[in-house]
């Protein structure tokens, strides 16, 4: 049997020392303060709180402004993360979709500012797959009065001109998910600096109960096994087994708990590497999208001018689907793991009194995406295949 490399879509450069700072964490009784106060200085932000997800971030978040306003809306883009719309319900606010651009992939300041009213509560642009939501530095004084929230989830590392993503609103979160710009396998963080705010955010992390037992005790083993499967020689040789485990369902809970020790100690490991991440993420964006653009049926994300994008997973849109599915076929044969990333657009997926056809680059977008892996695992003579293999599928 011919052993074949196969490339994930998703990974990270975890060491065997990064594993075992969680175990240090775990003996710290200061470690989720310390790693607060460093993804706060990262970002140069006076306040971080940590939770158990990056969607618990979102709720606290939104139980937090809800307490200071009568307003009840929260807009979002018709496209993104489903789990979003999660602490929107949970908080029992209103979601309110906004279309997307088919420049950037983006939520359309343009429309969400023709949306936003009296009962806008928040504006939450989302930066997805870590590109930079293009106009989100001339949002102020144009939402009505209402916060700007920013989700970073998958973002967290980009810049855009000398202010990180994050910081270009009244709060933001991210998370430390499986597969984000920093794994730590689970939470998310609360970002802002409004005093006012983070007290209130404090009062709600104080009603939030430990992590369960048993998700303490497994999150260590998770980490370890992520870390590993995701490397080119083991995650070829698991290939068979990690695909059966591809979860695409819809999310209909997250996890609402306070951040773990394990999880603080191996973050404070990542981040001290994080920047050297954080660009070889964009280099080899940069790089794909250099070496595609031009090809007649791509269309590729147009990267802000003074961004500079810690790129999660790479978004191509093919309108074609023949197209498409010749591009992800061949890249399957090669080795490359590829994604259509959410299936569907939000108004499609809950019932949010919408209906089909609202929201039609979110509609076209969702059937059209293929994603791409950017992460820093890869190599030179990885990314060269990606490019000759999309360029042979298409020749």
């Amino acid at each position: 049997m011919i052993f074949r490399k196969r490339i994930s879509q998703l990974g990270h450069d975890i060491k065997a020392f990064d594993f075992l700072n969680g175990f240090r964490g775990m003996l710290k009784r200061s470690a989720q303060d310390d790693f607060a106060k460093e993804v706060a200085g990262y970002h140069g932000l006076r306040y971080a709180a940590l939770v158990s997800s990056g969607a618990a971030a979102l709720y606290v978040i939104l139980e937090t402004l809800k307490k200071k306003s009568k307003r009840r809306k929260v807009i979002i883009p018709a496209y993104t993360a489903p789990i979003v719309v999660l602490p929107i319900l949970k908080a029992k606010l209103k979601a309110v979709l906004c279309d997307i651009t088919l420049d950037d992939f983006n939520m359309d300041f343009g429309k969400a500012r023709s949306i936003c009213d009296e009962d806008t509560l928040c504006v939450m642009p989302t930066h997805l797959f870590g590109i930079a939501a293009k106009g989100i530095e001339k949002t102020e004084n144009g939402l009505c009065g209402a916060y700007l929230v920013e989700d970073c989830a998958q973002a967290m590392g980009g810049r855009l001109g000398n202010e990180k993503l994050g910081t270009l609103s009244d709060v933001s979160f991210v998370s430390f998910n499986r597969g984000k710009n920093l794994p730590a396998y689970g939470g998310g963080a609360v970002l802002t600096d409004s005093e006012e705010i983070f007290s209130g955010v404090l009062e709600e992390i104080r009603g939030l109960k430990e992590a369960p037992l048993g998700f303490k005790t497994f999150i260590p083993i998770k980490f370890l096994a992520f870390s590993l499967a995701v490397r080119p020689a083991l995650f070829s040789a698991l290939y068979p087994f990690i695909s059966a485990f591809k979860d695409e369902k819809v999310p209909d809970s997250f996890n609402l708990f306070r951040f773990t020790a394990f999880q603080s100690g191996a973050g404070i490991s990542l981040l001290e590497r994080f920047e050297d991440a954080c660009r070889r993420r964009r280099d080899n964006a940069e790089f794909l999208i250099g070496s595609l653009k031009g090809i007649g049926c791509l269309k590729l994300p147009e990267i802000p001018e003074r961004a500079r994008c810690a790129v999660n997973r790479l978004p191509v849109f093919i309108e074609d689907e023949f197209e498409r599915e010749k591009i992800r076929k061949a890249l399957e044969k090669a080795g490359v793991d590829t994604s259509s990333m959410y299936g569907r657009p939000i108004h499609l997926i809950f019932d949010l009194g919408y209906k089909k056809g609202d929201f039609p680059y979110a509609e076209l977008f969702s059937k059209a995406a293929l994603t791409l892996p950017v992460h820093p695992l890869l190599d030179e003579k990885d990314l060269d295949m990606i490019v000759k293999t999309i360029k042979d599928a298409l020749s």
